[in-house]
C-alpha cells in the first residue's frame, strides 16, 4: 500500500466545527501548525479506511471531510494539553465505533465504492475426478481484465463431457 499524502479536508471545515477564535487561540504560536494538524487527522482516518476505499475517492467524499474536520477539531483543542471539550470528545468516540464498524463489514462509508481487492469474491466449487479419486477444486478467478462477452466468464471444461444440450433449445 503506497504512502499517501491527501489531505481530506480544509482549514475552514475546521473552522465551521471550532470557529475562527477558536483554532486561532490554539495556535497563535505557531501559525503554520495548521498544515500538520490537517495531514494528522488525515492520516488518522486513512488508517481505517485506506486499506478499503481508494485516496482519490476518499478526496471527493462528503462524509471522510467532515470525519477528518471533526478529528482535526479534536487535534486543535488538545494542542498544547488543552482539554478537549465533552461535545467534542463524544463526538469522536461515535466517529471511531463508525470507523471501526467500517472495517470490521458491519458499516460502509455512504458514497464510496470499496476497493476492487476487498470486495468479497465468488468462487466456484467443481469436483473434478483423477487417478486418485474424486477432488473439489475451487476456481477463484471469475473474470478477465478483457471486456470481450466470450472471454469475460471462463468456465472449466471436462474434454471428456459430452456438450450440455439445454432442453429447450
Amino acid at each position: 500500500m503506497a504512502d499517501s499524502t491527501a489531505v481530506y479536508c480544509t482549514l475552514q471545515d475546521v473552522y465551521d466545527r471550532l470557529s475562527v477564535a477558536g483554532v486561532t487561540l490554539r495556535i497563535d504560536d505557531d501559525p503554520s501548525a495548521y498544515s500538520a494538524i490537517l495531514a494528522e487527522a488525515s492520516s488518522w482516518v486513512e488508517q481505517y479506511l485506506l486499506p478499503i476505499y481508494t485516496s482519490t475517492a476518499m478526496l471527493t467524499n462528503r462524509w471522510v471531510k467532515y470525519a477528518t474536520a471533526w478529528k482535526a477539531a479534536e487535534l486543535f483543542a488538545c494542542r498544547r494539553l488543552n482539554p478537549v471539550p465533552a461535545s467534542l470528545a463524544t463526538r469522536l468516540e461515535k466517529l471511531e465505533e463508525y470507523l471501526e464498524a467500517v472495517v470490521a463489514g458491519r458499516m460502509e462509508v455512504p458514497g464510496l465504492a470499496r476497493r476492487r481487492l476487498s470486495v468479497p469474491r465468488v468462487s466456484q466449487p467443481r469436483v473434478t475426478v483423477g487417478p486418485f479419486g474424486p477432488k473439489v477444486v475451487i476456481s477463484r478467478k471469475r473474470g478477465t481484465q478483457k471486456r470481450t462477452p466470450s472471454e469475460d466468464y471462463p468456465q472449466p471444461r471436462d474434454p471428456t463431457e459430452p456438450p450440455y444440450e439445454h432442453p429447450e433449445g
